[in-house]
This record gives structure tokens, sequence and C-alpha cells, in this order.
């Protein structure tokens, strides 16, 4: 059971006290506004022309304002600042222990950066645009990461505070890396695989990963930002085209390491997925309810970390 202290009254002694923590470095702070939402919007998605304001308590209240809220968040997401900090956080949660050397990390960072470059969102690269070691010593002060000194090269690690820490910076810019992330996994189970076979895939999974991510493209607009993921990746020598077909590197490779981690990024989104599509295939229609089938998921992955 958790148990916590009484929220102490603000005071001007408290104010006082606490006055030395004004002095810590927790780096810098990004602004963006993104497109206003105008009231004329909402009326021409949810609601016929020359209709008057509906009751709260009717249906096409509650449509307009589930649309609203979509559109809120998805118009953040499409404004998300990528700091280095936030790339750091996603590339050391994708190995297995946390831990990289620090020349690799540092050539992550320049090729996690381009991830953010995905066409009708150029907002999505608002972050600090530093090199892999600057990236390394701004990070190294805010306690995010921890260094083990070696003779043949440092290995960067995520304490256990860090990755608490990491793991929300991640969530917070997981939208701008999951198509790559899910490219990334399909061309890693594949091995070989066509372009239209990845764009297929990606398509169906679309919808899912839209409404859980509140991502700002369209159905329509999903195959130029797959197809400027695969460019990315055949620029980073990812993979390479052999009689039509997509083919990435051998598994003892750098690129398919730095492939492995991209793919991480979609892991826990697709386990997910994975997770409640088997509940619902092995039992008969109607037999779950959203709730008893949220209930059985997360019954389901606590089994599975074990």
């Amino acid at each position: 059971m958790l148990c916590v202290d009484t929220k102490k009254k603000e005071s001007l002694g408290g104010l006082l006290s606490a006055r030395h923590l004004l002095k810590e470095d927790y780096g810098q702070v990004h602004v963006k506004f993104a497109t206003p939402i105008l009231e004329g919007e909402i009326w021409q998605e949810n609601y016929a022309a020359g209709a008057g304001l509906p009751a709260r308590e009717s249906a096409d209240f509650r449509r307009s304002v589930n649309w609203l809220s979509r559109a809120v968040m998805t118009r953040i997401n499409s404004h998300a600042v990528v700091t280095p900090v936030n790339l750091m956080a996603t590339i050391l949660l994708g190995p297995p222990k946390h831990a990289l050397l620090e020349s690799q990390l540092e050539l992550y960072l320049v090729s996690f950066s381009r991830r953010c470059e995905l066409p009708g969102v150029d907002s999505l690269r608002g972050g600090s645009r530093r090199e892999g070691g600057q990236a390394i010593e701004h990070a190294e002060p805010l306690r995010l990461i921890e260094r083990n000194p070696h003779a043949m090269g440092d290995f960067l690690f995520l304490s256990q505070r860090g990755a608490l820490g990491a793991t929300y910076l991640r969530n917070n810019v997981l939208h701008c890396f999951i198509i790559s992330g899910v490219v990334a996994s399909i061309l890693i189970n594949r091995h070989r695989v066509s372009e239209k076979r990845v764009q297929d895939l990606c398509r169906e999974l679309y919808p899912y990963l839209k409404n859980e991510l509140f991502l700002p493209w369209s159905e329509a607009e999903l195959e130029l930002v797959v197809r400027q993921v695969l460019e990315h990746m055949y620029q980073l020598e990812l993979l390479k085209k052999q009689r039509g077909m997509l083919v990435i590197p051998e598994g003892h490779s750098h690129s398919h390491h730095l492939l492995s981690i991209i793919a991480s990024t979609s892991k826990g989104t697709l386990e997910r997925f994975y997770i409640a599509l088997q509940l619902i295939i092995t039992h008969p229609p109607g037999y779950y309810t959203e709730q008893s089938l949220e209930e059985d998921c997360v019954l389901m992955a606590q089994r599975l970390s074990l």
C-alpha cells in the first residue's frame, strides 16, 4: 500500500528554505504555438449547416467534444520539441541493459535526429541540433545518465532513477519515432520484404497507432511518410535493395544494432496490440466488454513480464 504524508501548506519560510533548488540546472524550456482551432472548424466537422448548439446530454455534443479533444492533442503532438535529452532517453532505453559505448551513443544521437524529419510536420524538428558529443555533455549534469570509465572506451548508462525519468522523456516524443519503429520492426522480423508489404502492414496498423498517439497524418498521407522513413534508412545504410526486395544488414553489424534500437521505440505499443488481439481471437464473439478486456490485458502483461 502506498502511504503519503499530508501536503504541507505553502509559506514564506518554506519558499525561502527551497531557494537552493532554484540554483539547480533543469535544462531549457522550449515554447511553441500550434495552429489555433477556430470555432468554425468545430461546427464544420460536427454539425449540419444552420444547426444550433446541441444539448449537453446529446450524442452530437459528446461527439464534438471528442473531436475537439483529439484535435487539441494532435496539434500539440505536431509541434513537439525533440531535445537531445529526449533523444538520449529514447536511445538508451533500447538496449537490454540500457547502456552504450560513448562513441556509439554519439553516432546514434545524430542518426536519431533525422527520424524527426518527416513530411508535412516540419515543426517536429524544433529541438536543439546539438551534435552527439555536445548532447552528452548537456545531459550528464542533469543526472540522466552515468558514466563507467574504461580504457577501451567509456560506457554511458541509465541508473535506476535515470531509467524512470528516461521513460517519461521517451514517451513525450514517442509519436515522432513510432512510424520509424514500426518499419524497423517489420524489417527485422522479415529480413527480406518488399516495400509494398511494408506499406501494407503500416497501413493496417496505422488507425490504431493514430488513435493511441494522436498522429497528425491522414491515412492517405501515410505512404509518403513511410517512403520518407525508408529513404532515411537507405542514407544510413540500414537497408538495401536486392532484386526488388528490402534487405537488412547482418545481425552482428553496427547497422543492424542501430536498426534494432529504432525498432525498440515501437515494441511496447505493438506488444499491447498483440496481447489485446490474442485475447479477442481466442474467445467467442461478445465475450469481452471494454472493461474486462482491459483488465485481462493488464493481467496478461503482468504475467509475461515475470
